[in-house]
């Protein structure tokens, strides 16, 4: 019986030591920031606009850790333009940040002429860039994040 009692015991410790250890995991790892910190227009003809997106993402935990699977979708003013992806693995280190330069092709002419017509008087473009990124350092998370900034016509071209 006091055999029972010690094994139930010991693998019950394991168990929370296990699960604290892994809660202090997510805990270091789900410490990020993201923003959106730039905007341009990188290619156009008649037919599409191809627009750069940097995402900054700060990792604020004390590790470093890699970042793969963004995925994300971005709106202008509301509306849905596009998407991003970024597959690739790269490694964030401890307190530190890296920016993503990532293209969006908007392909919808009549979108194309409601922003330049809503951009022409001078009102404020907003950019809204929503996603989830997987991140690993002992253990994998995904992030969500949904970052909005604001441009001028004149910032996006120049």
């Amino acid at each position: 019986m006091i055999k029972r009692i010690l094994v139930v015991l010991g693998v019950t410790s394991l168990v929370a030591g296990i699960s604290y250890f892994l809660y202090e995991q997510y805990k270091i790892i789900s410490a990020w920031s993201f923003s959106v910190v730039g905007a341009s227009v990188t290619g156009y003809n008649s037919e599409q606009i191809t627009l750069n997106v940097k995402l900054k993402i700060i990792n604020i935990s004390s590790v470093e850790a890699l970042i793969s699977k963004l995925s994300a979708n971005v709106m202008v003013n509301g509306q849905f333009v596009g998407a991003l992806s970024q597959p690739d693995v790269m490694s964030i280190p401890a307190n530190g940040y890296n920016i993503l330069n990532l293209n969006v092709i908007i392909q919808n002419q009549q979108f194309l002429t409601q922003l330049l017509s809503f951009a022409s008087t001078g009102n404020p473009i907003n950019l809204e860039v929503a996603g989830t990124v997987f991140v690993q350092s002992g253990i994998g998370l995904t992030i969500p994040f949904d970052e909005t900034s604001t441009y001028t016509l004149a910032d996006i071209i120049s």
